[in-house]
């Protein structure tokens, strides 16, 4: 093989090392991105913020629940503004964070005293502390999917109306 050949052979690997470098900061970016758009609507539910929460979800957005069931936005809207009656000090600390292509997995803590009515339960005064597995989808800068998984039966028992 020449010297030119070579030269240029080594010319590519650099070049296509470079574009792969860029490109998984463009990645890197972009999955903290995803990370953060979680957090901030994680922060819009606590703050009781549904102006700001609907500027992070698509119309299309989709919330499937610890229960198998789906809800669209309107219905998901009406299950937070239920919890944050019920709970109106409800706060989030994210434990942490996974993303992947257009997926954030997040583990969080909720905590909350409950002040204010649960459907048809009174309130309890009785704080309580769950775990929650979160996972969203994003597409265009928005969150299209979800899907939550936490400790109902807990949070029960820590209320009093369960044994």
């Amino acid at each position: 093989m020449s010297t030119r050949f070579r030269t240029l052979g080594g010319l590519a690997l650099v070049c296509a090392l470079a574009g792969c470098q860029a490109q998984q900061a463009g990645d890197s970016a972009m999955l903290e991105g995803h990370k953060a758009l979680q957090r901030q609507a994680f922060e819009a539910v606590a703050a009781g913020n549904f102006a700001a929460l609907e500027q992070l979800v698509a119309p299309e957005y989709k919330y499937h629940g610890p229960d198998g069931g789906v809800l669209d936005w309107a219905g998901s809207k009406a299950m937070i503004e239920g919890y944050k009656t019920a709970f109106p000090d409800l706060g989030f600390a994210v434990t942490f964070q996974v993303a992947e292509g257009d997926m954030v997995a997040g583990y969080l803590t909720a905590t909350g005293t409950n002040t204010g009515p649960m459907g048809d339960m009174a309130a309890t005064g009785k704080p309580m502390s769950v775990t929650i597995m979160n996972i969203v989808r994003i597409a265009n800068g928005k969150i299209v999917e979800e899907w939550e998984n936490f400790d109902e039966a807990g949070m029960m028992r820590q209320l009093g109306v369960m044994p």
